[in-house]
Parts: structure tokens; C-alpha cells; sequence
């Protein structure tokens, strides 16, 4: 929440007559935006939702796990990490 006394020392106070028209433009102009985000979220919602062929839609990530996914899933780990499955780990140096 703003106030208008909440400033810096060095800085004057705004005059009331400047402060909260702006603060009240500020806030309206806020609820605004949020407001016309959520329509046009709901209208996505509402469009998937009403989409007969909704339960058609497939991409790789809804795909069902097939018994040889287990080999593409390691060679797709072993992508990301280069030389992280096939390394040693360090040597453990004990303290005396």
C-alpha cells in the first residue's frame, strides 16, 4: 500500500490534490489489467473446454511409456550431462 508520507527526507511530500488521483489512476488502471488477463484466460478455459475433439489432442508428453523408453530416456540424460554418467567421482581425501 502507498502512502503519501511514506518518502525519503531528502524528498518533499506531494500535495494531496497531486498524490491520489494518481494513486487512484495507478490502482484502477491495475484491476484493469487484471481483469482483462483473467477474460482472456477464461475465454481459452472455456474454448478448450468446449472443444469436441478435446480428449484427441496427443504430444509427447501425454504419450504412455512404452518398455524400450527406458534406453531413450538414457541416452536423452546422458545428452544434458556429457561425461557426468561416465565419470569417477573424485578421490576422497581424508583429513589426519
Amino acid at each position: 500500500m502507498k502512502y503519501r508520507r511514506d518518502r525519503r527526507s531528502d524528498v518533499p511530500l506531494e500535495p494531496i490534490w497531486s498524490f491520489y488521483p494518481k494513486y487512484w489512476f495507478e490502482t484502477v488502471s491495475k484491476q484493469v489489467r487484471w481483469f482483462s488477463m483473467y477474460l482472456k484466460l477464461r475465454w481459452i478455459y472455456l474454448a478448450i473446454k468446449r472443444d469436441p475433439k478435446k480428449f484427441d489432442y496427443m504430444d509427447q508428453a501425454l504419450t504412455p511409456v512404452a518398455d524400450d523408453d527406458t534406453e531413450t530416456l538414457g541416452n536423452v540424460q546422458q545428452r544434458r550431462r556429457p561425461g557426468l554418467r561416465d565419470a569417477d567421482p573424485p578421490p576422497r581425501q581424508d583429513r589426519a
